[in-house]
């Protein structure tokens, strides 16, 4: 697609310039954690410390609120385009839909205090990714070529509730896991996280929808991907300190 600024043609859209916008992304992220490690080489305080992805329990939790993010930003912007390109919803009509994953998002996160109490952190988190990932796979396999709307809300709010506990309780394992002194990078890593998971989310997502024609089919595909990072997201944080550290160690062999 062509871009255009001020009626002037800036790209001619022969060539999709996203693959470049990534690539620019990988280069800046690589150059600033080079820098950030030479600061801290030279005695000098970076922005943040390289050294906190080395706390296996920040990262995992880390890693939770990115893939969180990613999904739960998915099934807003998707959902949406799908309702209404496919069953011609308007926008109190998607507003239904999206209705219970919001109740029951919001529902889970308010009482999942309770089942912090009784339940470790890492399998907290672990089932609630293995039930989200259980919504997001029912809600692909009840999208039908008719108005399957409510089947579809139902099994959305599912996935919420695995959804809603993670998006309260992974911030808060992230920042339980550093000192105290480390938290105000942490704070500033889990926003970052955030943001990326959103972004990331809506582009892959949406591209992925649209590209696939916006029918049936592409939701069903959306949907079983966004249930296959959740399903990932969930063994990664089950998975024990001295597990992740011995498959490293193999790899660099």
């Amino acid at each position: 697609r062509s871009v255009v600024f001020a009626g002037r043609t800036l790209y001619g859209g022969a060539v999709s310039i996203a693959p470049f916008v990534f690539l620019f992304g990988v280069i800046t992220t690589a150059f600033l954690v080079a820098r950030l490690r030479r600061l801290q080489s030279m005695g000098s305080t970076p922005l943040f410390r390289t050294a906190l992805f080395r706390n296996h329990s920040f990262v995992t939790a880390w890693l939770s609120v990115m893939g969180l993010f990613f999904i739960f930003s998915s099934i807003v912007f998707t959902v949406p385009v799908f309702v209404q390109s496919m069953y011609g919803f308007d926008a109190l009509e998607t507003g239904w839909v999206i209705t219970s994953f919001a109740f029951a998002m919001g529902l889970s996160g308010a009482t999942s205090c309770l089942l912090r109490r009784r339940v470790p952190v890492r399998s907290l988190l672990a089932g609630s990714g293995v039930v989200a990932a259980i919504g997001l796979a029912l809600a692909a396999v009840v999208v039908v070529e008719g108005d399957s709307a409510a089947r579809l809300s139902g099994a959305l709010a599912i996935a919420a509730v695995g959804l809603g506990v993670l998006i309260a309780q992974a911030p808060n394992a992230a920042m339980s896991a550093v000192a105290v002194g480390e938290r105000g990078e942490a704070g500033g890593l889990n926003a970052v996280g955030e943001e990326t998971g959103v972004g990331l989310g809506v582009a892959i997502s949406g591209s992925l929808l649209i590209s696939l024609g916006l029918g049936v089919a592409a939701m069903r595909t959306t949907l079983f991907v966004l249930a296959a990072v959740a399903l990932v997201l969930a063994v990664i944080v089950a998975m024990p300190p001295g597990r992740v550290h011995r498959a490293e160690a193999t790899a660099q062999k």
